[in-house]
């Protein structure tokens, strides 16, 4: 028989029944469904994190050809898309929980304990994940007031942060614990030489 993951569906029971009886032993227990959430947000953390670095990736590509100012707006652009995504998926997963714990225990405290305990992981996870762009002091100022104007109009909590020691033209993100950095120069020479070769077939 399938068991219970987080997700999917309470599985379907049979007419009077909340689960089938074979379920009930692993979903009775509100520390088991806390130890299943949990499980499940620290699997979120890793996938938003490499999230928001493919979306950043993906912006620099589609924007880089018209300019640095431009590559930006179209990174961020593509964080906040996916971050709105991903707070929608963690909205669903409050009202899932709920719903099971209800299901299962009824109106008691304990299914308001859950919630509580999902609300304060999600904003654990979230503050944990403090994200900083990291520019080389080489980078010409108005291009740096530019990049500072897109951050705040984005609303994305990031900091921006000039690297006076980095030799290299590269800017680096960093969220949580995980870094990527983009050569800009290196990627805009890749488009230029893929533009060029489609041109020429």
């Amino acid at each position: 028989m399938r068991r219970f993951d987080w997700p999917d569906t309470v599985p379907t029971p049979q007419p009077g029944q909340i689960v089938r009886a074979a379920e009930i032993a692993d979903l009775c227990s509100v520390s088991r469904l806390k130890n299943r959430l949990e499980a499940r947000l620290s699997d979120r953390k890793r996938l938003l994190r490499r999230g928001y670095f493919r979306a950043m990736a993906k912006g620099f590509r589609i924007g880089q050809c018209l300019g640095m100012e431009m590559a930006f707006h179209q990174a961020l652009k593509e964080m906040r898309t996916w971050r709105q995504a991903r707070t929608l998926e963690d909205e669903a997963l409050i009202t899932l929980a709920l719903k099971i714990a209800r299901q299962l225990i009824g109106e008691m405290p304990e299914a308001d304990r859950l919630g509580r305990i999902v609300k304060v992981a999600l904003a654990e996870h979230r503050q944990a994940d403090e994200m900083r762009l990291c520019i080389p002091a080489a980078m010409p100022e108005d291009i740096r007031q530019a990049i500072h104007a897109e951050i705040m109009a984005s609303g994305m909590q990031i900091t921006l942060e000039v690297d006076p020691g980095d030799p290299k033209n590269a800017i680096t993100l960093q969220v949580g614990p995980d870094r990527i950095a983009i050569d800009p120069d290196r990627q805009l020479r890749a488009i230029q030489t893929a533009l060029t070769t489609r041109a020429s077939r």
